[in-house]
């Protein structure tokens, strides 16, 4: 005995079990059942009791599970004209997107995006990808605010290391300039973090960076000087090839490779799961979270965590209404009702 294949399903798996109904061998009583529910409702049991209480119906078990990065070659890339016509395909296919744009306007969004009218396209740089990354890094599991503060005091360090520096390994006239003008909106470079010790990155006086993100900044160092940021070679890839190219950095997860992909080398088909402004903004919108009573674990926008249910959930939404191959402009749209406290009735 005990092998799966032959064994019964424990009574805890039935429909409001719990692991005490198992040891009794009887199911819960209906009052009781709808207690549990209800607690499952206000998010006070755990996940795995939640599943048991609000199974999801077949069909979304059944659902394909899509990827946040596309494997199209050559990569869409996301500039103006991309932007107009995601506009155009986004709103003959979603009532409420097109609501949305109607609202906000393709100019302004692209304004957001620092598409600007009139400018060329700039291509992306070695030392931008690195930057990206370096913020993405900081801002793993912290709020905005600590974030920027943490990027503010990281850019206050780089200045008074490069103070300290021999005239001939400083950091040029322009460097210094954008550092201090763009204070912790600045791109870093490996040169700049290679001129702090751990000191001036963890700990009293310091930046404020955790010593697991302090050492994520150094191999990302390390990888750049090892050339596994080359542009060159990261552009011609699809979205999925780059992602994987990205992931295998220690350190950078999902959401930081998206974050460089949308927002550095200007990919047109990412999704942001992981990102709790999109997500909210989304479960704001479609109501992703608020379905139907046998099957909601969720109340509001704030509880719509990153779950592989609440992902196969949005990618319901996502297929019915057409988004691909314009996720990115989705997640710009998420970000500028958020920034410019949009509100839609």
């Amino acid at each position: 005995g005990g092998g799966r294949a032959g064994g019964k399903r424990p009574a805890a798996g039935k429909a409001g079990g719990t692991a005490a109904d198992a040891a009794t061998g009887k199911a819960p009583a209906a009052g009781v059942l709808a207690r549990r529910k209800g607690s499952a409702e206000l998010a006070r049991s755990s996940a795995a009791v939640c599943l048991w209480l609000h199974p999801p119906r077949p069909d979304r078990l059944l659902f394909k599970k899509k990827s946040a990065f596309s494997d199209t070659t050559p990569p869409r890339v996301l500039d103006r004209a991309t932007v107009v016509a995601a506009a155009a395909h986004l709103s003959a296919r979603d009532p409420r997107l097109a609501a949305v744009f109607r609202r906000v306007g393709v100019e302004a969004l692209c304004d957001g995006i620092g598409l600007r009218a009139g400018a060329d396209l700039e291509m992306p740089t070695e030392d931008a990808l690195f930057g990206s990354l370096v913020h993405a890094i900081t801002f793993i599991m912290i709020s905005v605010q600590a974030g920027r503060a943490i990027l503010r005091k990281l850019t206050a360090q780089v200045l008074i290391a490069n103070d300290r520096q021999q005239v001939g390994k400083r950091l040029t006239d322009l460097q210094v300039a954008s550092l201090r003008s763009l204070g912790g909106r600045a791109d870093l470079t490996p040169q700049m973090i290679e001129m702090l010790d751990d000191s001036q990155l963890y700990g009293p006086e310091s930046a404020g960076y955790s010593r697991q993100k302090v050492s994520f900044l150094r191999q990302l160092c390390a990888a750049a000087r090892q050339g596994k940021l080359a542009i060159a070679d990261l552009c011609s890839l699809s979205d999925a090839a780059l992602s994987a190219r990205l992931l295998s950095l220690h350190g950078i997860g999902e959401w930081c490779a998206g974050v460089a992909m949308m927002h550095t080398l200007r990919r047109a088909d990412v999704m942001l799961y992981g990102d709790l402004t999109v997500r909210n903004c989304l479960n704001d919108l479609y109501e992703i979270g608020s379905v139907a009573a046998s099957e909601t674990r969720l109340l509001g926008a704030a509880d719509f965590a990153d779950t592989p249910l609440n992902r196969r959930l949005i990618d319901e939404v996502a297929e019915k209404n057409g988004w691909a191959p314009y996720r990115s402009v989705v997640c710009y749209l998420a970000y500028h009702l958020q920034e410019t406290d949009t509100v839609l009735v």
